[in-house]
């Protein structure tokens, strides 16, 4: 018998014993990070666009492969890296047909286009007459699509958002227990459904690792097969770790804490006192080019605040897991008791919060650690233990009907098989030659960027060398990582996973999970390679790192209505992913990303940064934004905070001024583009509405409450406003009236 507050000392140091012993590693420089890091260097999308609760559940989607990098929605990155705002969700995302959007009719026409006179206001008429509009079937979808979102009784001058979106947000109900709806969401949608075609159908010609992920796939949705095999793959999966306290004939003295815990987190994703896994180093530069192991406590099967505010809560999970482990073929009155003790163990823990690890102590016997059930195996089994985990889930949380047993699967194999799941995205929905236009437009943005440090009056010689010198290091990642598109290396890398058929789903997982586990240990004190993603391809997000002065777009923000690869007007992309991509870059030099360089190292106060006289300047500047949004109002009622949104602000403001500058010269070097269909609108009209359109978003007022109060990203429709407001360009090109809503006289600008 030991204390526990000497167990967890001794588990800390085990964790690091057990994985370097797993990876067999004797001279690597390897070094722990005790308890949960705050990854606040990484500004991604924000996840107030898409529907708050459109995450998938712990039961629902294993953790095995994720992203560090997550969050969700509407197109934008978070502020204030003084405050924790990463995360990295591995997103399950989607997208229609390129081909087919909204509409669902196919043609590859090419447009017959002349490129004679400029087509701006004042000449869409001219551009008709010299056969400059778009005559292809896509173009007039892409531009029946822009139009019925617009609300054409209001005046663009008036409000830009209600004249962009109105339309739409009147069209795009809130799903049932959603809390709002955005073009994010529809995006997600149908990239999803883009997938869950390809994983449905196995081609001849398909690698063998997108053999391995869609036999994964489908072995999912072979419930006969499930229901056949019934607990016999628990029972196996629960001999493979050794024993179990339920067994009748288990005796503690053959059992062996330390040799069982090693096991459970060598082989398996497994949260059990620790949760071991391994990252770069987000704290030290110097030591950010090796892969170090992270140590953060494990979650509990209940939150902490329900063992003692919510009795009823825990009377149902103690009654859903006697009924598990009794279907399993164990002794009913024998389970209950022990999982009773189970539960009083692990509120027990609960009281341990990080920095009362080493202040209370808790006897506990040992044996009670035996007791428990990994509860995310549960959903994997036959039909009554489904229906146990749902009847959970439906008294937890007030489900009334199950998921689709398609969507299930799909969220199983999403975040267990990711870099396969985007591997197969790639080679549906994206392409090399989408990832090079892409990458050019980042090229323009960067060099908009430079130009426009030039004409900043605060901006001095020593300021702008740094800020130059930053510019030019910044690392951009497009698409996916150049890995999925080369079959050898692709091949190379996950010839060890063991996918066998579509019978054994249940064994399919756990050897993903074996191999996920293996590889990630097989990292540790390894170089960081610089070709590296955190994330998924198919992510629906973008997002900018500090500490690694890296701007990532997957592929899965890389579709329509956000980027058109083909002959749709690129003014709509620029206005779009242009704004993503300069909303991003801009995040380098907001109120956090200024304080680092070049290599994602923070200045301090070391000459290379900024001088006190910009400081001061950029100060101001800010103050303005601070002020302009907190008078913008929610629900008529709660003011938005400019403080908490600042970074933000900062980084819309500057990422469409950029956008705009890259597309003005690209017209330049190009020449005019054609126009779009139905709509009359000169490029850069369609330019703002692009922008505009990627924000729309159906909100419930409980939605905008907690937009209010938590998120670092105004209001869409602020956004826009604010935006849109403070760019001289957008007055001019929509010809507002100085003092107009739109154009107002006072007009703030950081960069």
């Amino acid at each position: 018998m030991t204390s526990w507050g000497s167990s967890v000392r001794f588990l800390v140091g085990f964790a690091i014993l057990l994985v370097l012993g797993f990876v067999n590693i004797r001279h690597v420089e390897a070094k722990a990070v005790i308890s949960p890091v705050s990854l606040s260097c990484i500004h991604i999308i924000s996840s107030k666009t898409l529907p708050l609760n459109e995450l998938p559940s712990n039961s629902d989607a294993r953790k095995t492969i994720q992203a560090n990098a997550q969050a969700s929605t509407a197109v934008s990155s978070s502020g204030d890296g003084e405050k924790k705002n990463q995360e990295n969700n591995n997103k399950e995302p989607g997208m229609a047909e390129q081909e087919e959007h909204e509409t669902g009719e196919v043609e590859n026409v090419k447009a017959k286009a002349i490129k004679p006179e400029e087509a701006k206001e004042g000449n869409v008429a001219e551009a008709k007459a010299n056969s400059m509009v778009c005559q292809s079937k896509h173009c007039y979808n892409v531009a029946k699509i822009i139009k019925d979102a617009l609300n054409t009784s209001v005046d663009p001058c008036d409000n830009f958002y209600e004249y962009a979106c109105g339309s739409w947000v009147k069209n795009n109900d809130v799903p049932p227990s959603h809390l709002q709806y955005s073009r994010i969401s529809e995006l997600s949608n149908n990239n999803e459904k883009i997938l869950m075609h390809a994983l449905n159908n196995t081609e001849p010609n398909d690698s063998p690792n997108i053999k391995k992920v869609k036999t994964f796939f489908q072995s999912c949705m072979n419930v006969d097969a499930i229901d056949h095999l019934g607990e016999h793959p628990l029972l196996q999966y629960i001999k493979g770790l050794g024993s179990w306290a339920f067994d009748k004939d288990w005796n503690p003295k053959e059992w062996n804490f330390y040799d069982t815990l090693a096991n459970m987190h060598r082989e398996y994703p497994a949260e059990i006192f620790f949760t071991p896994d391994v990252h770069s180093d987000p704290t030290k530069a110097h030591d950010k080019s090796k892969f170090l192991i992270m140590i953060d406590q494990a979650t509990l099967s209940i939150p902490m605040r329900y063992y003692f505010t919510k009795p009823e809560i825990v009377k149902t999970v103690r009654d859903y897991m006697t009924d598990v482990i009794s279907l399993a073929g164990y002794d009913k009155s024998d389970v209950k008791r022990k999982v009773h003790e189970l539960l009083k163990f692990e509120a027990k823990i609960a009281l341990l919060t990080v920095p009362q690890m080493f202040k209370k102590y808790v006897r506990v016997p040992l044996k009670t650690l035996q007791k428990a059930i990994p509860q995310d195996v549960v959903p994997l089994l036959s039909n009554k233990f489904r229906k146990a985990h749902f009847d959970l889930t439906k008294n937890l949380f007030g489900a009334k009907r199950d998921k689709p047993r398609s969507t299930k699967c799909f969220g199983y194999t999403n975040n267990i098989l990711g870099p396969l799941v985007g591997a197969l995205f790639i080679r549906e929905a994206f392409s090399p030659e989408s990832k090079h236009k892409v990458e050019t437009m980042m090229k323009g943005i960067i060099k908009a960027f430079e130009a426009r440090v030039d004409q900043v009056p605060w901006i001095d010689k020593h300021t702008d060398e740094a800020v130059h010198e930053k510019a030019d290091a910044i690392v951009v990642k497009v698409g996916y990582p150049d890995y999925l598109f080369d079959e050898k290396q692709f091949n190379q890398r996950y010839e060890n996973l063991n996918i066998t058929d579509t019978v054994h789903w249940f064994q399919n997982v756990v050897e993903a999970d074996k191999f996920a586990s293996w590889q990630t240990y097989q990292k540790l004190g390894s170089v960081v390679p610089k070709h590296h993603w955190i994330t998924v391809p198919h992510l629906v997000n973008a997002f900018y790192i500090i500490t690694k002065n890296e701007v990532v777009i997957p592929s899965g923000i890389l579709q329509p209505p956000f980027f058109y690869p083909d002959e749709i007007p690129r003014s709509i992309s620029y206005g779009a992913i242009g704004h993503v991509l300069g909303h991003e870059l801009t995040h380098g030099f907001d109120t956090t990303g200024r304080k680092f360089d070049k290599d994602g190292e923070m200045i301090d106060k070391r000459s290379e940064g900024w001088s006190k006289n910009a400081t001061k300047m950029f100060h101001e500047k800010a103050k303005c934004l601070v002020d302009q949004f907190s008078k913008f109002k929610v629900l008529d009622k709660f003011n938005v905070s400019g403080t908490q949104t600042l970074g933000e602000n900062i980084a819309d403001g500057g990422g469409l001024k950029l956008a705009f500058m890259a597309f003005r010269d690209l017209e330049k070097e190009k020449g005019p583009e054609e126009i779009l269909p139905l709509l009359d609108m000169p490029s850069e009209k369609l330019f703002f509405l692009g922008y505009a359109q990627k924000e729309c978003v159906h909100t419930t007022p409980k939605a905008e409450l907690l937009a209010v109060k938590y998120d670092e990203h105004a209001p869409s429709k602020f956004r826009v406003i604010g935006t849109l407001s403070n760019l001289k360009e957008f007055s001019e090109v929509y010809k507002c009236k100085p003092g107009s809503y739109m154009n107002p006289v006072k007009k703030c600008e950081v960069w």
